[in-house]
Protein backbone atom coordinates (compact mmCIF):
# COMPACT_ATOMS: atom_id res chain seq x y z
CA UNK A 1 0.00 0.00 0.00
CA UNK A 2 1.40 2.58 -1.47
CA UNK A 3 -0.06 5.54 -0.27
CA UNK A 4 1.98 8.17 -0.32
CA UNK A 5 3.69 7.49 -3.82
CA UNK A 6 -0.10 7.39 -5.34
CA UNK A 7 -1.65 10.16 -4.09
CA UNK A 8 1.54 12.19 -5.52
CA UNK A 9 1.48 10.78 -8.47
CA UNK A 10 -2.36 11.40 -9.10
CA UNK A 11 -2.22 14.58 -7.49
CA UNK A 12 0.13 16.12 -10.40
CA UNK A 13 -1.87 13.86 -13.43
CA UNK A 14 -4.75 16.11 -12.53
CA UNK A 15 -3.17 19.22 -12.40
CA UNK A 16 -0.47 18.54 -15.18
CA UNK A 17 -0.99 18.60 -19.15
CA UNK A 18 -0.65 15.53 -20.92
CA UNK A 19 3.51 14.45 -21.53
CA UNK A 20 4.63 12.81 -24.98
CA UNK A 21 7.41 10.77 -25.77
CA UNK A 22 10.54 12.09 -25.63
CA UNK A 23 10.01 13.90 -22.05
CA UNK A 24 11.45 11.23 -20.03
CA UNK A 25 13.47 12.99 -17.22
CA UNK A 26 12.24 15.19 -14.30
CA UNK A 27 12.99 18.76 -14.88
CA UNK A 28 15.74 20.20 -12.27
CA UNK A 29 17.13 23.79 -11.50
CA UNK A 30 19.08 25.16 -13.88
CA UNK A 31 22.17 25.24 -11.19
CA UNK A 32 21.96 21.60 -10.31
CA UNK A 33 21.71 20.51 -14.22
CA UNK A 34 24.70 22.74 -15.07
CA UNK A 35 26.79 21.58 -12.03
CA UNK A 36 25.72 18.23 -11.58
CA UNK A 37 26.45 14.33 -12.68
CA UNK A 38 24.09 12.75 -13.86
CA UNK A 39 24.12 9.35 -12.52
CA UNK A 40 22.03 5.93 -14.31
CA UNK A 41 20.73 3.42 -11.38
CA UNK A 42 20.70 -0.04 -11.62
CA UNK A 43 18.23 -1.75 -9.29
CA UNK A 44 19.68 -5.36 -9.15
CA UNK A 45 17.33 -8.42 -8.12
CA UNK A 46 15.57 -8.40 -4.91
CA UNK A 47 15.22 -11.15 -2.82
CA UNK A 48 13.45 -12.76 0.12
CA UNK A 49 14.61 -10.80 3.07
CA UNK A 50 16.16 -8.62 1.04
CA UNK A 51 15.89 -4.81 -0.92
CA UNK A 52 17.00 -4.42 -4.46
CA UNK A 53 20.63 -4.06 -4.74
CA UNK A 54 20.50 -0.17 -5.66
CA UNK A 55 23.95 1.20 -7.73
CA UNK A 56 24.90 4.24 -9.28
CA UNK A 57 27.89 5.61 -9.53
CA UNK A 58 30.20 4.65 -7.06
CA UNK A 59 27.57 4.17 -4.34
CA UNK A 60 25.91 0.37 -4.14
CA UNK A 61 23.55 -1.31 -1.38
CA UNK A 62 26.33 -4.00 0.35
CA UNK A 63 23.79 -5.83 2.44
CA UNK A 64 20.13 -5.58 3.42
CA UNK A 65 17.05 -6.36 5.27
CA UNK A 66 13.48 -6.46 4.28
CA UNK A 67 10.52 -7.15 6.67
CA UNK A 68 8.04 -6.70 4.50
CA UNK A 69 5.13 -4.84 4.68
CA UNK A 70 2.65 -5.69 7.02
CA UNK A 71 -1.52 -4.87 6.64
CA UNK A 72 -4.50 -4.96 8.65
CA UNK A 73 -7.98 -4.06 8.16
CA UNK A 74 -10.76 -3.37 11.03
CA UNK A 75 -14.38 -2.22 10.35
CA UNK A 76 -17.64 -1.26 12.39
CA UNK A 77 -20.29 -3.71 13.31
CA UNK A 78 -22.10 -2.80 9.79
CA UNK A 79 -19.05 -2.78 7.35
CA UNK A 80 -19.62 1.06 6.79
CA UNK A 81 -16.53 2.27 8.17
CA UNK A 82 -13.42 0.58 7.07
CA UNK A 83 -9.80 1.60 8.22
CA UNK A 84 -6.94 -0.20 6.69
CA UNK A 85 -3.15 -0.29 7.87
CA UNK A 86 -0.11 -0.99 6.20
CA UNK A 87 3.64 -0.83 7.64
CA UNK A 88 6.94 -1.51 5.96
CA UNK A 89 10.65 -1.80 7.08
CA UNK A 90 13.68 -2.19 5.97
CA UNK A 91 17.35 -1.74 6.91
CA UNK A 92 20.56 -1.51 4.75
CA UNK A 93 24.01 -0.24 4.02
CA UNK A 94 25.21 1.46 1.45
CA UNK A 95 28.87 2.53 0.39
CA UNK A 96 31.34 4.21 -1.93
CA UNK A 97 34.95 4.25 -2.64
CA UNK A 98 36.07 6.28 0.71
CA UNK A 99 36.22 4.98 3.88
CA UNK A 100 33.03 6.16 5.24
CA UNK A 101 29.65 3.97 4.75
CA UNK A 102 25.61 4.59 5.83
CA UNK A 103 23.34 2.71 7.38
CA UNK A 104 19.89 3.26 6.97
CA UNK A 105 16.94 2.20 8.89
CA UNK A 106 13.49 3.02 7.52
CA UNK A 107 9.59 2.77 8.29
CA UNK A 108 6.92 3.50 5.94
CA UNK A 109 3.46 3.57 7.94
CA UNK A 110 0.36 4.23 5.73
CA UNK A 111 -3.72 4.17 7.55
CA UNK A 112 -6.60 4.94 4.81
CA UNK A 113 -10.13 5.36 6.51
CA UNK A 114 -13.10 4.95 4.25
CA UNK A 115 -17.00 4.34 4.13
CA UNK A 116 -18.66 1.91 2.26
CA UNK A 117 -22.05 2.18 1.57
CA UNK A 118 -24.86 -0.27 2.78
CA UNK A 119 -26.50 -2.39 0.63
CA UNK A 120 -30.79 -2.60 1.54
CA UNK A 121 -31.96 -4.50 -1.38
CA UNK A 122 -32.33 -4.68 -4.86
CA UNK A 123 -30.76 -1.31 -5.86
CA UNK A 124 -30.90 0.24 -2.73
CA UNK A 125 -28.00 1.31 -0.95
CA UNK A 126 -27.23 3.59 2.20
CA UNK A 127 -24.78 6.15 1.91
CA UNK A 128 -21.75 5.98 -0.45
CA UNK A 129 -18.45 4.64 -1.12
CA UNK A 130 -15.67 7.10 -0.49
CA UNK A 131 -12.62 7.64 1.36
CA UNK A 132 -12.55 9.78 4.31
CA UNK A 133 -9.27 10.28 4.85
CA UNK A 134 -5.94 9.34 4.02
CA UNK A 135 -2.45 9.39 6.16
CA UNK A 136 1.18 8.28 5.79
CA UNK A 137 4.91 8.87 6.96
CA UNK A 138 8.00 7.95 5.94
CA UNK A 139 11.14 8.11 8.77
CA UNK A 140 14.37 6.95 8.26
CA UNK A 141 17.56 7.16 10.39
CA UNK A 142 20.62 7.67 8.14
CA UNK A 143 24.03 6.63 10.21
CA UNK A 144 27.22 7.73 8.88
CA UNK A 145 29.92 5.62 10.37
CA UNK A 146 33.39 7.32 10.03
CA UNK A 147 35.26 9.92 11.79
CA UNK A 148 33.38 11.77 12.93
CA UNK A 149 30.18 9.52 12.99
CA UNK A 150 27.09 11.63 12.09
CA UNK A 151 23.29 10.76 11.63
CA UNK A 152 20.53 12.08 9.66
CA UNK A 153 16.62 11.65 9.38
CA UNK A 154 14.25 11.74 6.41
CA UNK A 155 10.77 12.66 6.67
CA UNK A 156 8.18 12.45 4.57
CA UNK A 157 4.92 13.09 5.40
CA UNK A 158 1.60 13.21 3.45
CA UNK A 159 -2.10 13.13 3.54
CA UNK A 160 -4.88 13.75 1.67
CA UNK A 161 -8.83 13.01 2.22
CA UNK A 162 -11.87 14.98 2.71
CA UNK A 163 -10.91 15.05 7.00
CA UNK A 164 -8.02 16.38 6.18
CA UNK A 165 -7.32 20.65 6.63
CA UNK A 166 -4.63 21.66 4.04
CA UNK A 167 -4.42 18.04 2.24
CA UNK A 168 -0.02 18.96 1.91
CA UNK A 169 2.55 17.41 3.76
CA UNK A 170 6.54 17.85 4.48
CA UNK A 171 9.71 15.78 2.83
CA UNK A 172 12.84 17.17 4.53
CA UNK A 173 16.29 15.60 5.24
CA UNK A 174 18.16 17.09 8.43
CA UNK A 175 20.51 16.20 11.03
CA UNK A 176 19.31 18.54 13.73
CA UNK A 177 21.26 21.85 12.30
CA UNK A 178 20.87 21.83 8.49
CA UNK A 179 17.56 21.34 6.72
CA UNK A 180 17.23 20.28 3.17
CA UNK A 181 13.53 20.06 1.48
CA UNK A 182 12.69 17.49 -0.59
CA UNK A 183 10.96 19.15 -3.18
CA UNK A 184 8.48 17.06 -5.96
CA UNK A 185 9.22 17.32 -9.17
CA UNK A 186 8.14 16.41 -12.51
CA UNK A 187 8.78 15.67 -16.28
CA UNK A 188 6.37 18.55 -16.77
CA UNK A 189 7.46 21.95 -17.84
CA UNK A 190 5.46 25.22 -17.37
CA UNK A 191 3.68 26.02 -19.90
CA UNK A 192 3.60 22.72 -21.91
CA UNK A 193 0.88 22.43 -23.73
CA UNK A 194 -1.15 19.20 -25.43
CA UNK A 195 0.07 18.47 -29.18
CA UNK A 196 -1.96 17.52 -31.63
CA UNK A 197 -0.17 13.51 -31.23
CA UNK A 198 -2.59 10.36 -31.76
CA UNK A 199 -4.20 8.98 -28.43
CA UNK A 200 -1.59 5.95 -28.30
CA UNK A 201 1.33 8.19 -27.82
CA UNK A 202 0.31 9.93 -24.42
CA UNK A 203 2.77 8.77 -22.13
CA UNK A 204 2.45 9.55 -18.19
CA UNK A 205 5.60 12.17 -17.13
CA UNK A 206 8.15 11.03 -14.58
CA UNK A 207 8.27 11.77 -11.47
CA UNK A 208 10.97 12.87 -8.44
CA UNK A 209 12.60 14.54 -5.90
CA UNK A 210 14.88 17.31 -5.89
CA UNK A 211 17.15 18.21 -2.72
CA UNK A 212 17.79 21.86 -1.57
CA UNK A 213 18.96 23.80 0.83
CA UNK A 214 19.10 27.57 1.40
CA UNK A 215 17.87 27.76 -2.22
CA UNK A 216 20.54 25.83 -3.31
CA UNK A 217 19.91 22.78 -5.30
CA UNK A 218 22.61 19.63 -4.00
CA UNK A 219 20.75 16.92 -6.04
CA UNK A 220 17.96 15.17 -6.94
CA UNK A 221 16.87 11.46 -7.81
CA UNK A 222 13.87 10.56 -10.10
CA UNK A 223 12.22 6.96 -9.51
CA UNK A 224 9.42 7.13 -11.83
CA UNK A 225 10.96 7.46 -15.88
CA UNK A 226 7.14 8.01 -17.33
CA UNK A 227 6.67 5.92 -20.72
CA UNK A 228 8.59 8.22 -22.69
CA UNK A 229 7.97 5.85 -25.78
CA UNK A 230 7.72 2.85 -24.73
CA UNK A 231 7.27 0.73 -21.49
CA UNK A 232 10.79 0.86 -20.33
CA UNK A 233 10.56 4.27 -20.19
CA UNK A 234 8.55 3.54 -16.81
CA UNK A 235 11.49 1.83 -15.31
CA UNK A 236 14.31 4.76 -16.12
CA UNK A 237 15.71 5.75 -12.70
CA UNK A 238 18.34 8.71 -12.63
CA UNK A 239 20.14 10.72 -9.51
CA UNK A 240 21.69 13.87 -9.89
CA UNK A 241 25.02 14.62 -7.16
CA UNK A 242 26.33 18.43 -7.31
CA UNK A 243 30.17 17.61 -8.21
CA UNK A 244 31.23 20.93 -5.65
CA UNK A 245 30.02 18.80 -2.63
CA UNK A 246 32.00 16.49 -0.26
CA UNK A 247 31.93 12.98 -0.18
CA UNK A 248 30.36 12.72 3.26
CA UNK A 249 27.73 14.93 1.79
CA UNK A 250 27.45 12.85 -0.94
CA UNK A 251 26.78 9.72 1.04
CA UNK A 252 24.31 11.35 2.77
CA UNK A 253 22.19 12.59 -0.31
CA UNK A 254 22.65 8.97 -1.58
CA UNK A 255 21.65 7.11 1.39
CA UNK A 256 18.27 9.36 1.30
CA UNK A 257 17.97 8.78 -2.69
CA UNK A 258 18.21 5.09 -1.94
CA UNK A 259 15.75 5.01 0.59
CA UNK A 260 13.23 6.73 -2.00
CA UNK A 261 13.96 4.72 -4.41
CA UNK A 262 13.37 1.57 -2.42
CA UNK A 263 9.98 3.00 -1.31
CA UNK A 264 9.16 4.33 -4.35
CA UNK A 265 9.91 2.94 -7.92
CA UNK A 266 8.02 0.17 -9.44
Amino acid sequence: MKVFHTGVVLASLLVAPPVFAGQKYIVIGDSLAANAEQLDVKSGAQWMGKIRKWRFGEYSVVTSKNSGTHESTKSNLLNTKVESKSSETFTFVLTNNAPDSASVSARHNAVVQSSQAMPLGKSWTLGTDQVAQEADSVTALITIHGEPGETWSLLMRGAGGQNTEGGGGEQLLTNGTRQITLLFVSSVRDGDQPRHTPLVSLTVPAFGFEFVEDGRSLGAVQYCGGSSGGPAGMYKYVVWMRRDLDARMKLVLAAAMTTILQLFAA
